[in-house]
């Protein structure tokens, strides 16, 4: 639980805030970054548009990246 805390408290800020400064300085990080921030806000304006009568599936496919691990 110590380590959960800390992360969230401390990790998290310092990690956030350095790729937010390095996004100025690289273009890949500014739109990987950018990119996250869009993908929260897709899926916020999808679950409240959803149907809660419907049964939802949520896939995940594996990236190349992820294959090549």
């Amino acid at each position: 639980m110590f380590w959960k805390i800390f992360y969230n408290i401390t990790l998290y800020p310092i990690i956030f805030f350095a790729l937010l400064i390095m996004s100025f300085f690289n273009k890949k990080i500014k739109e990987g970054f950018l990119g996250r921030l869009k993908s929260i806000k897709e899926l916020k304006a999808f679950m409240n548009n959803i149907d809660t009568n419907n049964d939802i599936y949520w896939f995940h496919a594996a990236s190349l990246g992820e294959y090549e691990q």
